[in-house]
C-alpha cells in the first residue's frame, strides 16, 4: 500500500521530468525559449533583475517556452524552480515568471520563503492587472517588465521592513553602554568615598585610643 502511495505521489513528477524538455541552468535571469523578446529587451531585463538581487538578495527569473505540451503549468514551474535552484538555500527567496506562449498561459511561481511577501491573491492580481493587458497586445516585454515592477515594489517594501526589524540599533547600544559606565563610575566614586571615610574614622579612633 505504501509503495502504491509513493507511486501515485511521485509518478507525475517522474513523467514530467522524462518528457518535458527543461532548459539547463541559465547563466542569466531571463531564458527566452519562445523568442518573444528582442536581444536588447532581454539585456535590460537581465540588468534589472541583477540589480534587484544585489539590493534585496531575492532571485527573480523569467522563463518563456513555446508550449506546455499537455503538462500542468504549476508542475512545470515547480520542476524548473527545483532544477534551477531558484532562491537562496537558507531563505528560499526565489520567484519565477513562467510564460507558455501557445497555451496563452503564464504564472508567477514563488518559493515558500516569498509566500508571505507575494501571496497567491497578490500574484494573481499582478498577473491580471499589470501583465495580462500587455500580453493581449502581444507586447511581452512591457508585460514582463510591469510584472517585475510590481514584484519588486512589494518585495522591496517587505524586505526593507525585515531589515529594519533585524538591524542592530548600534546607537541605542552605545548610549546604553555609556550610561552603564556612567552609573558604575558614580557608584564607584561614592563607594571609594565611603570607604575612605570609614578609614578616616578608624584612624581617628586609633589616635584617640593612643592618647
Amino acid at each position: 500500500m505504501f509503495k502504491k502511495l509513493l507511486f501515485i505521489v511521485f509518478f507525475p513528477s517522474y513523467v514530467l521530468a522524462q518528457n518535458f524538455e527543461f532548459p539547463a541552468v541559465p547563466n542569466n535571469y531571463v531564458t527566452d525559449e519562445a523568442q518573444i523578446l528582442e536581444p536588447n529587451e532581454e539585456g535590460r531585463l537581465n540588468s534589472i533583475l541583477r540589480n534587484f538581487e544585489d539590493s534585496t538578495s531575492i532571485q527573480l527569473f523569467v522563463y518563456t517556452s513555446p508550449a506546455l505540451n499537455g503538462f500542468v503549468m504549476a508542475d512545470v514551474c515547480q520542476e524548473i524552480f527545483h532544477k534551477w535552484k531558484i532562491g537562496h538555500k537558507n531563505t528560499h527567496n526565489g520567484v519565477l515568471i513562467g510564460i507558455f506562449l501557445n497555451d496563452h498561459a503564464f504564472r508567477i511561481h514563488t518559493g515558500y520563503g516569498m509566500e508571505g511577501v507575494l501571496p497567491d491573491l497578490l500574484t494573481k492580481r499582478i498577473q491580471d492587472e499589470s501583465m495580462r493587458p500587455h500580453f493581449k497586445k502581444n507586447d511581452y516585454y512591457a508585460g514582463i517588465e510591469a510584472g517585475i515592477d510590481q514584484i519588486q515594489y512589494y518585495s522591496k517594501h517587505e524586505f526593507k521592513a525585515e531589515l529594519e526589524k533585524a538591524s542592530v540599533n548600534w546607537e541605542g547600544i552605545l548610549y546604553g553602554y555609556l550610561f552603564n559606565i556612567l552609573m558604575f563610575s558614580i557608584f564607584l566614586y561614592f563607594f571609594i568615598k565611603k570607604e575612605a571615610r570609614k578609614e578616616k574614622i578608624a584612624d581617628s579612633k586609633d589616635d584617640f585610643n593612643n592618647c
